[in-house]
């Protein structure tokens, strides 16, 4: 199934200037326009800023998770804890690979979970999970309410 993702944003918050580079132009080949922070403080900012304006295209953030200032495990509780932004997909991203990280991330809403270096293949597995499954099951849901 094709990924049309042309019309989304997709925020990056990540506090290495090298990997941010890498990540926008992995997120960038598949049409998303990419919004860049270097911190969870930044990121507030920008998602204070998607969140007044009418139209806001926002559809994702992609976080790292240690990060100085405000760190991405909080990013993603403050952004859970915001209903108008019950719609906007959550990744965690991480160069630690304990098990334990992805636990915590699941039960804190985070709709995904990477473990740098990130690969295009994988990123487009988990974009395609994201954006073509998860619209179905939300669909799904919505004929299921109405019958």
């Amino acid at each position: 199934m094709k990924l049309d993702l042309e019309k989304k944003t997709i925020l990056v918050v990540e506090d290495s200037d090298l990997i941010r580079k890498e990540v926008r132009q992995i997120f960038e080949s598949f049409g998303l326009k990419v919004i860049e922070a270097s911190n969870g403080v930044e990121a507030l900012k920008v998602i204070e800023e998607e969140k007044s304006k009418l139209n806001s295209d926002l559809a994702a953030i992609s976080s790292d998770i240690n990060m100085p200032k405000l760190d991405g495990i909080k990013l993603l509780e403050i952004v859970r804890s915001d209903s108008s932004f019950s719609n906007i997909r959550f990744i965690l991203l991480t160069a630690n690979k304990e098990e334990l990280l992805k636990v915590a991330a699941q039960c804190m809403r985070a709709d995904g979970f990477f473990i740098k270096p990130l690969t295009k293949e994988l990123v487009e597995k988990e974009l395609k999970r994201l954006f073509v499954e998860k619209s179905t099951d939300r669909l799904d849901a919505l004929l299921k309410k109405s019958i």
